[in-house]
């Protein structure tokens, strides 16, 4: 008989939950617009199930995606205007010779906006999933989040754009390596987030999902 607290089947069950996860978040992900409400519910899930071991895998995803949908559907609104301008003006910029006043500063301009986006994208999603506010200053904090742990938000960044050329390389690897992905940064999002996070005394007596130990 095997014991449900066996360690060898939890492992074999929170890869199994890794493989649901991801193809959850990739049909969650089709309609675009639900792209960061889905990529909320992944990191909230791969937190609060797969590291902590509470709830159901598959109910916490839908649970909190369904709470997310609106604000999260204008954060994802605001992130594919901002992608799309990062990318028009990259190209634009590319059309300028640097050996000349305006290509230099064309290019300046481009290589902020991509700064700017990469350094929003690092935090963007963790705090949609842990923090309630407006959609706006989500973005203002996740800049600032990003600048101000500007070696994480690299890692984050290579992390993420190394798993997405592997997963365009073979895509057979979108069924397990978004959660996965999710998983390891999470490794460095929580110690940075518990700075930032104040539980109070009645929270304190509370399931609190996330990591609070540097608050």
């Amino acid at each position: 008989m095997f014991r449900y607290d066996n360690p060898f089947l939890t492992t074999l069950c929170k890869i199994g939950d890794l493989f649901v996860l991801s193809i959850l978040w990739l049909i969650c992900c089709l309609p675009v617009i639900t792209l960061i409400p889905a990529s909320s519910a992944l990191y909230y899930v791969v937190v609060k199930s797969i590291r902590r071991g509470r709830g159901s895998a598959i109910k916490q995803f839908w649970a909190a995606f369904r709470q997310n949908l609106m604000c999260g559907v204008k954060v994802t609104l605001v992130y594919v205007l901002f992608a799309a301008v990062t990318l028009m003006w990259f190209l634009f910029a590319a059309k300028f010779s640097l050996d000349t006043l305006e290509g230099m500063i064309y290019t300046a301009i481009s290589r902020i906006l991509l700064m700017v986006f990469g350094l929003c994208s690092s935090f963007l999603t963790p705090l949609t999933a842990r923090f309630y506010m407006k959609a706006m200053q989500y973005w203002k904090y996740s800049f600032f989040l990003g600048f101000r742990h500007l070696g994480w938000s690299f890692l984050m960044l290579l992390g993420t754009i190394g798993t997405s050329i592997l997963i365009i390389l073979l895509p057979p690897l979108v069924v397990i390596l978004p959660a996965v992905l999710a998983l390891v940064l999470s490794f460095i999002i929580e110690p940075v987030l518990a700075r930032y996070t104040i539980v109070s005394d009645e929270q304190g007596g509370q399931d609190i999902w996330f990591d609070h130990s540097a608050s």
